[in-house]
């Protein structure tokens, strides 16, 4: 095998890793990696079941369990008026 030429190839691969990097870096600094119209719906959409679910957890916590429609209308036996 020719030695200078498996250098040669190195090189070449290794300049072709830099430029493509470099390339990457002003794609990225230019604010061309910008999410898409199909992955911002998304986001939204994620948003919106997360506040959902969070107004509805709130919402069951402010029932408090001693607070109960059954418990005022239905007493137990042996339970003092």
């Amino acid at each position: 095998m020719n030695y200078h030429y498996i250098d040669y190839m190195i090189k070449e691969r290794q300049r072709d890793e830099l430029e493509a990097c470099e390339r990457q870096r002003l794609l990225n600094s230019a604010a061309y990696n910008q999410t898409g119209l199909i992955r911002m719906i998304c986001n939204g959409i994620v948003d919106a079941v997360h506040r959902l679910r969070k107004q509805c957890s709130i919402k069951n916590q402010l029932l408090h369990p001693r607070c109960s429609i059954v418990r005022g209308l239905v007493r137990t036996r042996g339970e003092a008026r």
